[in-house]
């Protein structure tokens, strides 16, 4: 199919059982493959469990997972249970990366980056096709704040603001932020000293913030893990687990953020635009 998620036929019989048993051997005996997919249990699964219903062994998420079972036992993945659907956008092209499935909406790309500590060689780094998703939640998470002591604040949006707000907002907080880390805060709200920085977004959850510098200048680094740690995730073959990891730059006399240009990057032979890997120290 146009969408890369392959038919299936209902299988029946002697055949359809021995069918069963060889996907359900592949969910808990096979190989993990590079990408986390399985052909005929990606699907079932995504279609009956999602990320925030197996974290516990709750009658709901055993309901999900007997569910996934039956379709993949069938060799049908069907239709998505209703009531589940995940947020259009990056919510469901994480899922669908995690599982090896082609994504609806382009979120992710190939990071450009790697970071100084991460994950390993062989983690799947990402990043946002929109490089200044990650910038301008974090300009309207401070932008919002009135009274820091207990973190009330005014509906303002990024969208409200005209060309010369948005370049002085960002600037603002790119300021503020890069003090935070030079003063080792640290915490949801930097009312900690040491470790490293946390925040929070739509976007990525909680994720990590840090700050460091190449030849292209200095710059605020974001990272994030995407992976199951319940149990069922760890038994099973099915999904591979991708680190979400990007650096936005700015100018370090006016903290004005300097979006990437085409000249800042260099083709690769797998046709992958990158940059060359840089830590963050």
């Amino acid at each position: 199919m146009s969408n890369g998620i392959r038919s299936f036929d209902r299988e029946e019989g002697e055949e359809g059982i021995l069918a069963g048993i060889r996907r359900l051997r592949s969910l808990f005996f096979g190989e993990r493959s590079d990408t986390g997919y399985i052909p005929e249990v990606s699907e079932s699964i995504y279609h009956a469990v999602k990320p925030w219903s197996a974290t516990s062994l709750d009658p709901g998420a055993v309901s999900d997972l007997a569910d996934a079972m039956s379709r993949i036992v069938r060799g049908d993945p069907g239709a998505p249970r209703e009531g589940d659907d995940l947020r259009p956008g990056d919510e469901e092209d994480a899922w669908r990366t995690y599982l090896g499935l082609p994504q609806k909406h382009g979120t992710f790309e190939e990071s450009r980056f790697r970071p100084s500590v991460g994950s390993g060689e062989k983690i799947r780094y990402r990043d946002f096709v929109d490089q200044e998703r990650v910038l301008n939640e974090l300009v309207q998470k401070w932008s919002m704040v009135l009274d820091p002591e207990d973190h009330t604040s005014d509906k303002v949006h990024v969208s409200d603001f005209n060309p010369l707000q948005e370049v002085q907002e960002r600037s603002k907080m790119i300021r503020r932020m890069a003090k935070r880390l030079d003063d080792k805060l640290s915490g949801m709200w930097g009312d900690q000293v040491g470790g490293p920085y946390h925040t929070y977004s739509d976007v990525l959850g909680t994720f990590t913030l840090d700050k460091g510098e190449d030849e292209r200048g200095p710059y605020l680094s974001y990272y994030d893990k995407y992976d199951l740690a319940h149990l069922p995730a760890q038994i099973a073959k099915v999904g591979q687990p991708f680190d979400v990891y990007g650096r936005m730059y700015y100018d370090p006399e006016t903290y004005e953020y300097l979006p990437q240009t085409q000249s800042d990057i260099s083709p690769t032979s797998n046709g992958i635009r990158s940059l060359p890997r840089v830590s963050d120290e």
